[in-house]
This record gives C-alpha cells, structure tokens and sequence, in this order.
C-alpha cells in the first residue's frame, strides 16, 4: 500500500508556536528567579551576619 503524505503545515505551526510560548515562560521564569536571588543578596547585605532582625525590630519598637 502506498503511504499517504498528509499536509502538516498548521500541526507544524501549531507545534512551533507552542514551543514559542513554553520558550518565553522559560525566559520569563529564569528572569524572576535572577531578579529573586537578588533580592536575597539584598537582603542578606542589610542583615548583617549573626543579627536577628525580628530582635532588631523589637528593639526598634520598644524605644
């Protein structure tokens, strides 16, 4: 029996712009964790190694 080609151009282009969004979420979900890791570097900056910051806050308040 002969094969029967069969016109693939919209399953192909549904394919690659599904690959499209999936690709932008990838980028846009490595873009939020660069922006978190620096927002923990931050954070890590301001609170000094050792120091409690929720002891800071309740010094702060009982002044």
């Amino acid at each position: 029996m002969p094969q029967i080609k069969t016109d693939n151009r919209a399953k192909d282009a549904k394919n690659q712009r599904f690959k499209n969004e999936v690709e932008q979420m990838e980028n846009g979900h490595k873009q939020m964790r660069q922006e978190l890791d620096n927002l923990k570097a931050e954070a890590q900056q301001r609170n000094r190694p050792g120091e409690n910051p929720k002891n800071k806050r309740s010094f702060m308040l009982s002044l």
